[in-house]
C-alpha cells in the first residue's frame, strides 16, 4: 500500500444524527438525544501486492482478496429515560461501541498455472537456434481461499440513576459478569 492508501485506510469520518425532534414529537419535551459515531473513510482497501511471476500468462491469484479498513465503525447513543414521575430525563442513558482494530480479508480465486511461457530470457539471444519460445499448458487447479475476520469489539453503557446522583458506568462485559454472578447467587 502506498502512503495515500495507508492514510485513507486510517481516516475516520464523523457523523451525528440529532434525535431531539423525534423525542420532542413523542414526549413534547426538548431533548439533546443523538446518535453519533465514525465510519471508515475508505471501507475497502486495494489487494495486497502480489509477487511477480515470471513466465505466467494468467495471474495467480486470478481474483485477488480485497482488504478492508483497519478500524471498525464506532457508534454512541444518548437517549432520555423516564423519571419516576414519567417525564423524560435527558441524557440519562448512554450506549457506545467504540472503534476497534479490524483485520478483514476477502476470498481470493486462483486457477493454478494453466498457461505459462517458456523461452529465452527477454533481451537474450537463444544459445541454440532450435530453442524457440512456446506456451505450455499446465493443470487447472481452481481454489478459493477462505475469508478472514479478526476484531476485538467492546461496548459501554452509562445509566444515570438520578435519585442517587451517582451514574452507573461500566463496561458491558463487567455488567454481564455482575448479572451472571447475581444469577448464580439466586440459584443458590
Amino acid at each position: 500500500m502506498d502512503g495515500v492508501e495507508q492514510a485513507a485506510s486510517a481516516m475516520q469520518v464523523p457523523f451525528a444524527v440529532p434525535m431531539g425532534p423525534l423525542v420532542h414529537s413523542l414526549t413534547g419535551k426538548d431533548s439533546t438525544a443523538s446518535v453519533t459515531g465514525t465510519l471508515p473513510a475508505s471501507p475497502l482497501a486495494p489487494p495486497s501486492a502480489q509477487q511477480v511471476q515470471d513466465h505466467q500468462l494468467i495471474p495467480d491469484p486470478l481474483v485477488p482478496a480485497l482488504n478492508t479498513a483497519r478500524q471498525t465503525p464506532s457508534v454512541a447513543v444518548s437517549a432520555p429515560v423516564p423519571d419516576a414521575d414519567g417525564s423524560p430525563r435527558d441524557g440519562a442513558l448512554g450506549m457506545g461501541l467504540p472503534s476497534a482494530p479490524l483485520k478483514a480479508v476477502g476470498s481470493a480465486l486462483s486457477l493454478g498455472h494453466p498457461l505459462s511461457w517458456t523461452g529465452p530470457q527477454q533481451g537474450a539471444a537463444a544459445a541454440d537456434p532450435s530453442d524457440h519460445s512456446r506456451i505450455d499448458l499446465g493443470d487447472v487447479n481452481p481454489t478459493l481461499t477462505s475469508p478472514e475476520l479478526q476484531t476485538a469489539p467492546g461496548g459501554r453503557i452509562d445509566l444515570d440513576q438520578g435519585h442517587s446522583g451517582r451514574p452507573l458506568v461500566g463496561k458491558v462485559s463487567d455488567l454481564l459478569a455482575t448479572a451472571a454472578a447475581a444469577g448464580q447467587e439466586l440459584k443458590g
